[in-house]
């Protein structure tokens, strides 16, 4: 694959195919100008980069483009960025673009463009305006299409249609979206566990730190990942987070073949702890306890 070597030029492009030099203007900084803008064309017509490069090439052709999106969605380049391609029929457009030439899929119509075509056109539109600070690109202003200089029908139907599309994915690319995390699930509480808390919030998400009207509630609902994940006395009370909990105290039931030894180990406590708080509802041995039988968890 024939690379540009170029260090103002795109990595993307597949081909550097070298316009006549009578069918644009070298150096672009040294007349005083920098890049300002992209500008989109359509060929209007079906082609590949290699006969848009063979038009470049024609002596007398008096026109030529920096980059050509073939059908296929192949990228060639006939202009280097740092020199005036003659595309935009308006000089002043000329010294400050990089100039593109699109190839369509069907002539005429809509003068639609491939798919492919228009996904290389994207990534490209991306590339030139990040490696020359035109990010984020504007419609009208630093992405600009030909027929904003001159009378003419291009860029077609079909990429005038798409304009919009084109710069926001092209943003996309260059400040892609920052992804939404992932809530951490609340695990070291449940919905039935009695709590007694120091502080409430009116919503799951407030930092407005209230003193509550009594100290004590049952959790009935969690938000996991919330900053004030836990719903207390379904709203009667507020919500409220870990660091406002200064005890916990859960609610099991029990089921069959569960023994306090085995509760026990799932809360990360003693058995002797759950019989202690519960001897009321347990009774004097420690082992006779039932399916259903609800016990306490502090």
């Amino acid at each position: 694959m024939e690379r540009v070597k170029k260090m103002s030029n795109s990595k993307l492009a597949e081909k550097f195919i070298p316009a006549y030099e009578g069918n644009y203007s070298k150096n672009r900084t040294g007349r005083g100008f920098k890049i300002e803008a992209i500008t989109i064309h359509h060929v209007a017509g079906i082609v590949s980069i290699e006969n848009l490069g063979k038009l470049w090439q024609t002596k007398g052709r008096a026109g030529s483009s920096h980059y050509g999106i073939g059908n296929d969605g192949r990228i060639g380049q006939y202009v280097d960025e740092n020199d005036i391609a003659w595309t935009n029929s308006n000089w002043n457009s000329n010294c400050k673009s990089v100039t593109i030439e699109t190839s369509n899929c069907e002539v005429g119509g809509q003068w639609r463009v491939s798919d492919n075509a228009l996904n290389s056109l994207i990534r490209l539109v991306a590339d030139i305006s990040k490696r020359n600070n035109l990010v984020p690109l504007v419609k009208g202003k630093n992405l600009t299409w030909h027929s904003m200089f001159t009378s003419t029908a291009c860029p077609g139907a079909y990429l005038m249609s798409k304009l919009d599309y084109i710069i926001a994915e092209a943003n996309k690319i260059n400040n892609p979206p920052t992804p939404t995390p992932t809530p951490t699930p609340t695990t070291s509480r449940k919905v039935g566990d009695k709590v007694t808390i120091n502080g409430v919030y009116v919503s799951s998400d407030s930092t407005n730190k209230l003193n509550p009207a009594y100290t004590t509630g049952t959790i009935t609902k969690i938000i996991s990942g919330a900053r004030n994940p836990y719903l207390i006395d379904n709203g009667n009370l507020g919500w409220t987070n870990d660091n406002c909990i200064v005890s916990n105290t859960r609610t099991y039931t029990v089921v069959n073949g569960d023994t306090l030894s085995s509760i026990a180990k799932r809360f990360n406590t003693t058995w002797q702890k759950i019989y202690n708080d519960n001897r009321a509802v347990i009774g004097n041995n420690p082992n006779r306890i039932y399916a259903g039988q609800k016990l306490v968890i502090k």
